[in-house]
């Protein structure tokens, strides 16, 4: 597992900090409340995540799962509002 693999762009996240790697962006996940972490979301995140760290998925795939669970649970930012752009 890789979970330091690095995303082609950036992810801004709503609490203002920067996911450039898959740990990062599961770090986020991991302080969201369970509530929120239950939402399909968030799950098929963290399943793309996963499955990009143990390479049978796309790190891209992770990318958008990502972003669009922000975008699904009205929590982007302002950065997050063109991420897949």
């Amino acid at each position: 597992m890789s979970w330091d693999q690095t995303f082609a762009a950036q992810i801004h996240l709503p609490n203002g900090a920067v996911a450039t790697t898959l740990r990062d962006a599961l770090g986020y996940i991991d302080e969201l409340s369970e509530t929120e972490r239950k939402t399909s979301e968030w799950k098929n995140a963290r399943d793309a995540i996963a499955q990009a760290a143990d390479e049978v998925g796309s790190i891209w795939f992770a990318r958008i799962a990502v972003v669009r669970a922000i975008q699904m649970n009205g929590l982007e930012t302002e950065h997050a509002r063109n991420e897949l752009v």
